[in-house]
C-alpha cells in the first residue's frame, strides 16, 4: 500500500478530480477525454503511480517514473526518447485547488493533465519523436524543444471552428480553463514551422499567450515533417529571422542544428 500521501492529500485529490471532471467534459479535446476514460483515475485518493504505469504501458508502451523534482531539459527529453514520463509526487495545497502557483508541477498536473493524452498513441509518438530528435541536439536546440513542449504540450489549444484544450497545464486548473475559454483579452498564436516561440518558460502564472494547432494530426505532421525547420528558424538571430522566404519557396539553406 502506498503511504506517501496523507488523508489531507487524498482529500485535496478528491476535491480536485471531482471538480475538474465536470469542467473538462465540455472543454477538453476528444483525444484527452477518451484517454481520461481509459485511465479510470481513482476519485477518493491519489492513484498509485506504479499501478497506473501498468495501464499506460499496456495501452501505448510507455511507463511512468516517480521523481521528486523538476529534471533538466536534456534529461527530460532523454526520458521521452525511452518512452518514459516523469511524475512529480507532491500534491498542491488545498488553498490552491483552482490554480496552482508553484513553478514545478504536482501529481494532479502529471496524472490528470498529461497521462490522458499519453494514452493516445499518436500523441505519445509525437513526444517520442521529440525525445529522439533531442538526443544529438545542441543546447540551443534543446531550449527550442523545451519551448515547443511548453506552448503545445503544457499550454496548447486546438482551434478549429471551436476551441478545445490540449495542454496539461490548463486542464487541471479551473481558473485557467475559464480564462482560455471565456476571456476576450488573451492572445492566440497559430503554430507552424515559421512560428517564433517568443516566450519565457514560467509556471505558476496565467500564461500571457496561448499557441494553437488545427488538430492532433496537424501537430503530428509538424513534429514528423517540419521539426527541423521550426528549430532552425527559432535558432536564428532576430536580425535574420524574418528573412526566410527563400526557404519557404524551396531553397535549401546550409545549416546544422545538431552541431
Amino acid at each position: 500500500m502506498d503511504n506517501f500521501y496523507s488523508e489531507e492529500d487524498n482529500e485535496v485529490w478528491k476535491k480536485l478530480i471531482t471538480q475538474q471532471l465536470e469542467i473538462v467534459a465540455d472543454v477538453a479535446c476528444k483525444e484527452y477525454l477518451f484517454g481520461l476514460s481509459e485511465l479510470n483515475l481513482s476519485i477518493d485518493k491519489v492513484p498509485n503511480v506504479e499501478e497506473l504505469s501498468k495501464v499506460v504501458f499496456k495501452n501505448v508502451g510507455w511507463t511512468l517514473s516517480k521523481v521528486d523534482k523538476l529534471i533538466p531539459s536534456r534529461d527530460f527529453f532523454n526520458m521521452l526518447a525511452n518512452k518514459t514520463f516523469p511524475v512529480i509526487q507532491v500534491i498542491r495545497p488545498k488553498e490552491e485547488i483552482n490554480f496552482y502557483t508553484n513553478d514545478a508541477p504536482d501529481v494532479f498536473h502529471e496524472l490528470f493533465g498529461h497521462c490522458p493524452m499519453i494514452m493516445n498513441k499518436k500523441f505519445s509518438e509525437i513526444m517520442h519523436k521529440l525525445g529522439v530528435f533531442a538526443i544529438n541536439a545542441s543546447d540551443k536546440s534543446i531550449d527550442v524543444l523545451g519551448k515547443l513542449f511548453w506552448v503545445m504540450f503544457e499550454f496548447g489549444i486546438i482551434d478549429n471552428k471551436e476551441t478545445k484544450i490540449l495542454g496539461a497545464g490548463i486542464l487541471p486548473s479551473k481558473d485557467e480553463i475559464y480564462r482560455v475559454m471565456h476571456s476576450n483579452n488573451i492572445q492566440k498564436v497559430p503554430l507552424n514551422f515559421f512560428t517564433k516561440l517568443d516566450i519565457n518558460i514560467q509556471g505558476g502564472i496565467m500564461q500571457p499567450k496561448y499557441y494553437s494547432i488545427k488538430s492532433l494530426d496537424a501537430l503530428y505532421t509538424l513534429v514528423d515533417k517540419d521539426l527541423e525547420k521550426l528549430v532552425f528558424f527559432n535558432n536564428l538571430p532576430e536580425s535574420q529571422y524574418g528573412n526566410t522566404f527563400l526557404f519557404a519557396a524551396g531553397a535549401k539553406p546550409q545549416y546544422s542544428i545538431q552541431a
